[in-house]
């Protein structure tokens, strides 16, 4: 199981490294900060550029938590934060779910990844276990009960102020 959880956290850190860089750098083949700036003032999102800085700053630091199993409650919450605001506002925007119609199916399936990270833990492979880190126990154990599900809510609730502000403008542009 443990190397399981290191694989689903090298591949959620890599992703979230690349979608950082996209915005941040034009890397990758993304559209830098400019773009991303029309992107997210188009989605509602304002000040759009400190927004873009804000969201490829906080998918860099969970990529970088993830990848080495360090603060893994923190981890997953930022993580669910970013994707469920990027998931939400393109599903808000397009009116549909689908990544196909332009909808927010994958960032939501990445904010999902998040969670399952916040419920299982980063297991023994990781940093957090090195250290003996207070919130580290081994996967299934009590102290997960707390952190995983605190992390989730914490996220949820931290979520939907950018994307009810983000709603909010939508509806003035109208």
């Amino acid at each position: 199981m443990d190397a399981g959880l290191l694989v689903l956290r090298a591949l959620l850190a890599a992703v979230l490294f690349v979608h950082a860089t996209q915005k941040l750098c034009g890397w990758f083949g993304g559209p830098g900060r400019a773009k991303s700036s029309e992107m997210f003032a188009d989605l509602g999102h304002r000040p759009a550029a400190l927004m873009v800085l804000l969201a490829g700053s906080a998918e860099l630091t969970a990529a970088f938590l993830l990848i080495s199993g360090l603060l893994s409650p923190l981890a997953a919450a930022v993580t669910i934060v970013v994707m469920l605001v990027a998931g939400l506002s393109l599903t808000q925007f397009k009116g549909r779910l689908w990544n196909s119609v332009g909808g927010g199916e994958y960032p939501l399936v990445l904010a999902g990844t998040g969670a399952v990270v916040a419920l299982t833990g980063p297991g023994a492979w990781s940093l957090d276990a090195i250290l003996d880190a207070a919130w580290y126990a081994p996967t299934g154990s009590s102290v997960f009960v707390f952190a995983g599900p605190g992390a989730i809510l914490g996220a949820a609730a931290a979520a939907s102020v950018p994307v009810l502000r983000a709603r909010r403008q939508l509806k003035d542009r109208v």
